[in-house]
């Protein structure tokens, strides 16, 4: 592997580095293990997500991968769950043709990351009451999971839409807020500076 930096430091410094941004880099990192071939991955990432660097060979491309995800890794677990609900795979294709297959399988990663995001959720919330389904629709949505109705999901719950509306808004600021946070943390360390 040659020595490069993973993100650059300045816009200056854009040409002397692996990957055009944290994201690029996290998008990488937590889609590499499942992703199929490199050229698949390679392909998918340059033009889905704005510029990956193409690695023809796999141990680099696995290289990169582990060096970002060891960096990701030593960051608080919040952050580190957050960054993986926004861009780890939600789901990776399935082989497996059998009639009851969809043709998908869920990321587990992605899956345990939304359901400790969720578990955090009444910090969102303080003293309130809140239903955990309303909860992981809200946390499902943000991550880009599924496409949820709250006023829909706050009837199946039997919670007022009024009252879901308004823990859904105080559930994505916190995510927001924390996200951002998160992606700090990770931008420090995947420069190597201490998060």
């Amino acid at each position: 592997m040659v020595a490069h930096e993973i993100v650059p430091q300045s816009a200056d410094d854009a040409a002397d580095a692996v990957f055009a941004s944290v994201e690029a880099a996290l998008r990488f990192a937590f889609g590499n293990r499942h992703r199929g071939s490199p050229d698949t991955l390679a392909r998918y990432l340059r033009s889905a997500m704005g510029g990956a660097p193409r690695f023809d060979d796999e141990i680099e491309r696995a290289a990169w991968a582990g060096d970002i995800r060891r960096r990701a890794d030593m960051l608080p677990p919040l952050s580190r769950w957050l960054l993986i609900a926004k861009f780890a795979p939600k789901a990776f294709p399935c082989a497996c043709r059998r009639a009851c297959c969809s043709g998908w399988r869920i990321n587990e990663e992605w899956a345990e990351a939304i359901s400790e995001i969720v578990s955090r959720t009444p910090e969102a919330v303080p003293a309130t009451l809140l239903q955990r389904r309303l909860c992981q629709g809200v946390v499902k949505r943000w991550a880009g999971g599924d496409r949820v109705n709250i006023g829909l999901l706050a009837d199946q719950c039997g919670v007022h839409r009024n009252t879901a509306g308004k823990q859904a808004k105080a559930i994505t600021a916190w995510l927001s807020a924390g996200f951002t946070l998160a992606i700090e943390r990770a931008h420090a360390a995947i420069r190597g500076e201490v998060p």
